[in-house]
């Protein structure tokens, strides 16, 4: 023990405990961006998602074709590169559609939202 000290710890040990512990950053503060950006990414995959299911012409196993549809667009991925897959992905919803109305195509050899869209036909021409 330190003369005079009423801890039992030396005075450069107290001073380095205080300094590494002034700039920290609580935990619950550095968070709350990473949450209001996921919840915000998560509802922006769901409204494009509902839109893909009303165009898509086969209604069947919509749980299936959300959790492909959300493995499509990542948590962070780009925007440009989002923007341009749902692009894409109206385009080829658009054709087959056409294809389905001019009975190029019957409606029993389309395949499920979710086939098609872990099959990333819409990449496809």
């Amino acid at each position: 023990m330190i003369l005079g000290s009423a801890s039992s710890e030396p005075e450069h040990i107290k001073n380095t405990k205080t300094k590494h512990t002034k700039n920290v950053t609580p935990i619950t503060e550095a968070k709350k961006p990473l949450d209001s950006e996921k919840k915000a990414h998560e509802e922006r995959v769901r409204e494009n998602f509902q839109v893909f299911w009303i165009a898509y012409p086969r209604k069947e196993a919509k749980a299936s074709a959300l959790k492909a549809f959300k493995a499509l667009f990542p948590l962070g991925h780009a925007k440009e590169a989002e923007n341009s897959a749902l692009k894409r992905l109206g385009d080829r919803l658009c054709a087959m559609t056409q294809e389905l109305e001019d009975g190029k195509k019957e409606l029993k050899y389309v395949p499920y939202a979710a086939t098609w869209l872990r099959r990333e036909d819409f990449f496809s021409d």
